[in-house]
């Protein structure tokens, strides 16, 4: 019952304060399906990053592989179309609206690093909570994942050479933060990560109240 009075008390909380919640890992590690789970609990928005990359992806036919010639140029539309979604989300949204975004964040890359930063100001300018979310899982899940047709309707990144280097050598961007939490995904059903997710937002919230009492 625990998790299931959690996302009840997230969700009423959310009527009056909003959460922003960044879910970050590698390609197939479960961000939006665990994201989309979060957002049909508590009733908070899902901004998926192939919201964002979707429109610029299918006019160019990306096929999901590491191959795939991608115009460098094509990025900067991609982010110009994040900043719209991000400052609408600043000028337009309640005060009690929360949401749930995915990303790919690559350690030393300096545009990952400004997204999750811009991310935690939108959060900050709203005046709500912002609890990012790592996410891993094994190589033979990734794998398993990758091959769901789901992924390819999608647009999705789909390549099975390149989970070596995405286990192995690929370091996702961590910024230290005290509402931080990092899971596996390579067990778990998708509901129970996401009321683990869920009631650890509801636990750093409960904190903060016995504190300020």
């Amino acid at each position: 019952m625990t998790g299931h009075s959690d996302a009840r008390r997230l969700t009423d909380a959310a009527h009056g304060r909003g959460r922003d919640l960044p879910v970050i890992g590698i390609p197939a590690v479960g961000k939006y399906t665990i994201a989309k789970e979060i957002a049909r609990l508590t009733q908070a928005r899902l901004v998926d990053n192939q919201l964002i990359n979707l429109p610029v992806f299918s006019i160019l036919g990306y096929d999901g592989q590491d191959r795939f010639p991608f115009p460098s140029r094509a990025w900067d539309h991609i982010e110009t179309i994040r900043e719209a979604v991000l400052s609408t989300i600043v000028e337009c949204s309640a005060p009690g609206d929360s949401f749930v975004f995915t990303n790919v964040l690559e350690a030393g890359d300096l545009g990952s690093e400004t997204l999750i930063r811009r991310i935690e100001q939108v959060a900050a300018s709203r005046g709500v909570g912002f609890f990012p979310v790592w996410l891993t899982c094994n190589a033979e899940t990734l794998r398993q994942r990758k091959a769901s047709p789901d992924r390819k309707q999608r647009f999705k990144e789909t390549d099975v050479t390149n989970i070596a280097r995405y286990v192995q050598q690929f370091r996702v961007f961590e910024a230290p933060h005290p509402n931080a939490l990092k899971l596996d995904t390579s067990v778990d059903t998708v509901e129970a990560i996401a009321r683990r997710i869920i009631g650890h937002v509801q636990r750093v919230q409960d904190l903060r109240v016995d504190r300020a009492v």
